[in-house]
């Protein structure tokens, strides 16, 4: 399976939906494998709002080229970041 790890961790959620109707555990395998394979990409499954206000409270000091350099937002993101992380 291949795409965006939300977009899987999403059809993985519907898999344990389907799950909880069907009587024989048909998915069981199958969701393992998906669990066990978002576990590694956890860092892409946490929206860019929240990974640089993470980042920025984290290591305050830490610069707009530094934060588009390890998450690769734009700088309107990371100002408008900073701003939300200052304003807390």
């Amino acid at each position: 399976m291949v795409g965006a790890a939300i977009k899987i961790q999403s059809c993985t959620a519907r898999l344990q939906a389907e799950q909880l109707v069907m009587v024989d555990g048909a998915f069981r395998y199958l969701i393992q494998k998906l669990e066990s394979a978002l576990l590694q990409h956890a860092d892409k499954l946490e929206p860019l709002d929240a990974k640089l206000i993470r980042l920025i409270t984290d290591n305050p000091a830490i610069t707009l080229g530094e934060l588009m350099q390890l998450t690769q937002c734009t700088v309107t993101e990371a100002r408008l970041a900073r701003f939300q992380a200052d304003s807390w």
